[in-house]
């Protein structure tokens, strides 16, 4: 019985790691209406809460390619609402405070969401070394912030 129980758990944890993984690859990759939903139907059962930035980072996006006014506001209002709320249960989430920047710097400034841009790459510039995220996902996330002003 206890092979049983431990044998689920490594399982889990398994589809767990595989899942954040997927989650930070696709994510980087997104260009367009169609790809933004697949991604959010692909991971909207992700269990892992690192997932929470990214999923509701591609919820915004949605808003730039949505037709009507009140749905572009709608998208937009709710993932920086998810966004916000993460990073304020998750205040040391180097991975939270990324996505946030990514986003910050690159919607329009008449949005009014952009306050976190220098304290967030900061937090990152100083976190990132000893936060547990991956080597190479640790270089993709300094790769893109060191564009950003």
């Amino acid at each position: 019985m206890i092979y049983k129980i431990l044998f689920f758990i490594i399982t889990l944890a398994t589809f767990s790691l595989s899942d954040i993984i997927g989650v930070r690859q696709d994510f980087h990759k997104l260009q367009n209406d169609d790809q933004v939903m697949r991604y959010l139907d692909k991971y909207k059962s992700c269990s892992v809460q690192e997932s929470i930035p990214y999923l509701a980072a591609a919820r915004m996006q949605r808003a730039q390619y949505a037709f009507y006014p009140h749905k572009k506001i709608e998208y937009f209002n709710t993932g920086k609402e998810k966004i916000d709320n993460y990073i304020k249960l998750h205040p040391a989430c180097v991975e939270g405070r990324y996505v946030r920047l990514l986003v910050q710097s690159s919607v329009p400034s008449f949005l009014g969401y952009s306050g976190n841009k220098g304290a967030d790459k900061s937090f990152i510039l100083a976190n990132i070394e000893t936060s547990e995220l991956p080597s190479e996902y640790k270089k993709t996330i300094l790769k893109n912030i060191h564009t950003i002003d």
